[in-house]
């Protein structure tokens, strides 16, 4: 206030009295003008809520009667809560909390709260929420991603499959996208992979995949930096890496959890690596009441609790979890709908250049037979080539790699003459 008016004062010795007061008019009018703003700003952010969907709000108030019975349909025709009195403590606060909002208001918040648990479906109390919504953003990504890849008989790397791509899954994804080769690499065989590898060392070539993903795979590698600075070696000019990654989400083992990795830290990294163009987005997967909901179901009452106390803990905790899925909705009315709050991170980087379509790929030679123009040694990255024995080695013979079941073991440090090459297989129970 001082310095207003010490302003306020230079400017009166040198323009006078008249002038100043017409000054002043104008500064008051053009505060004046700014909060009459932001008050019609929010005047129109609550119509639109209240308006949105059919394009008018509904004709009259739902009772709490017809509430908690719908809430009861809902959760426990999901047949994840054995019975209706288990979750109604948990509606029967929200209804209260409700009342206290115009009629109005009150009925669009109650149909708002069971259209959400209606999309959860199965995921109320166990899995992975869906995405909140796709946003304009993601969308627009999804249209690129879709322009760029799709149906240019591309060679597709997945990084750390686990159980997630069986057979029928990739056949049907190369169908739908017209991906020309889809390969599948994860550091444990017994997933069946097209390629045992370690993804911080990639066994390809350079410049000789086109598009890169991988979901929760990030947070079990120790050195995820590495991850990124592979994909842009072997991805060919105009490539794509897509990387989702838990952010918020309950200690995992698979067999060890790292990190936790935000879309700044994306960014930076994917740019040092030589990235042109890198998009990061959380908004879609967060908010505090999504995130804390997703938190709830990581948790499970310890068996060993007294049976007297095991079922008033059971009963708590399913309500603490409905009453967070009923309450996701209000994310919206926090400041920036508290998306500090997230769930996962999705990234994708795209590398300098404009991706080439590639020839029709065939599918009657063996994976291995088809791989082998682009494989490369994890450690000096020489070409392979199979020696008599079936297996692969270096051109210089100084590396080799065994082949079991079909499945080519690339995993570094392995080299010529060791029992490495010889014994892989039997430690992991995969058969010659």
């Amino acid at each position: 206030m001082n310095s207003m008016k010490k302003k306020a004062y230079i400017y009166y010795k040198e323009h006078g009295f008249c002038k100043t007061l017409r000054r002043a008019c104008a500064v008051a009018g053009d505060m004046l003008g700014r909060r009459a703003k932001e008050w019609a700003e929010s005047c129109a952010l609550r119509t639109s809520w209240l308006k949105r969907r059919a394009g008018k709000a509904p004709d009259k108030a739902v009772s709490e009667e017809a509430f908690l019975s719908r809430c009861a349909d809902i959760l426990v025709g999901k047949e994840k809560f054995e019975r209706a009195e288990e979750i109604l403590p948990a509606a029967t606060m929200l209804c209260g909390i409700f009342r206290r909002a115009p009629a109005l208001a009150r009925t669009q918040c109650l149909n708002d709260s069971l259209e959400w648990v209606e999309k959860i479906g199965n995921m109320i109390v166990q899995g992975v929420n869906p995405d909140r919504a796709v946003s304009q953003d993601r969308s627009e990504i999804r249209k690129r991603l879709e322009t760029t890849l799709y149906f240019k008989n591309i060679r597709h790397l997945e990084l750390g499959t686990y159980k997630a791509f069986p057979d029928d899954r990739v056949l049907a994804l190369k169908k739908e996208r017209g991906i020309g080769e889809f390969i599948r690499l994860d550091i444990d065989p017994t997933y069946n992979p097209d390629v045992v590898a370690d993804c911080t060392k990639l066994p390809f070539t350079d410049e000789s995949i086109d598009s890169i993903s991988s979901n929760s795979l990030f947070e079990h590698v120790a050195d995820p930096h590495e991850i990124i600075t592979e994909s842009f070696r072997v991805l060919s000019p105009g490539g794509v890496m897509q990387v989702t990654m838990p952010f918020h989400f309950v200690q995992h083992f698979c067999p060890k959890d790292y990190v936790r990795l935000t879309p700044q830290w994306f960014e930076d990294t994917c740019k040092r690596a030589g990235f042109e163009e890198v998009y990061t987005h959380v908004n879609d997967f967060g908010g505090l009441y999504y995130t804390m909901h997703q938190a709830s179901k990581a948790a499970t009452i310890d068996p060993a609790v007294p049976d007297e106390l095991y079922r008033v803990a059971h009963i708590l905790h399913r309500n603490v979890i409905a009453l967070l899925a009923l309450s996701t909705v209000f994310d919206r009315y926090f400041i920036g709908g508290a998306r500090q709050f997230y769930v996962s991170v999705y990234c994708v980087a795209f590398k300098d250049g404009q991706l080439r379509p590639r020839e029709p790929v065939s599918t009657d030679k063996p994976t291995v037979i088809r791989l082998l123009p682009y494989l490369a040694c994890p450690e000096c990255l020489q070409s392979l080539c199979i020696d008599e024995q079936g297996n692969l080695k270096t051109k210089d013979g100084t590396h080799g790699y065994a082949i079991r079941k079909g499945i080519p073991f690339l995993l570094p440090t392995w080299r010529t003459g060791t029992c490495q090459t010889r014994d892989w297989g039997a430690q992991h129970n995969v058969e010659s």
